[in-house]
């Protein structure tokens, strides 16, 4: 798991693989707000109401239409650090397609 920004006066952007991503006890050490899944094949996690989950169906293929994808997500993230909002985005390894929607 890393820490990939900070937005000064805002939340943090975590990126990492899905074992990361199920781990209650980072979660809530981290304060994480906003969880992405960019992993079609994961399941759905259910944290409750304090957490929101947002999942986008990719695969980890080069047909994938991640552009699609990207400025709904971008604006979630945006959205969510300003509100000061820790963000976790992970997919199954956190190399690939977590790593693509981030950058």
């Amino acid at each position: 798991m890393s820490k990939v920004y900070h937005m000064q006066n805002g939340g943090k952007l975590y990126i990492s693989d899905y074992l990361v991503g199920t781990n209650k006890k980072w979660l809530k050490e981290n304060k994480i707000k906003l969880i992405i899944n960019c992993a079609n094949e994961l399941p759905m996690q259910n944290y409750g109401k304090d957490m929101i989950y947002y999942k986008l169906l990719l695969t980890d293929h080069l047909a994938d239409d991640l552009l699609s994808n990207i400025k709904i997500t971008n604006d979630i993230i945006n959205i969510a650090l300003k509100r000061n909002y820790n963000v976790l985005i992970h997919c199954a390894a956190g190399i690939s397609r977590s790593a693509s929607v981030i950058i």
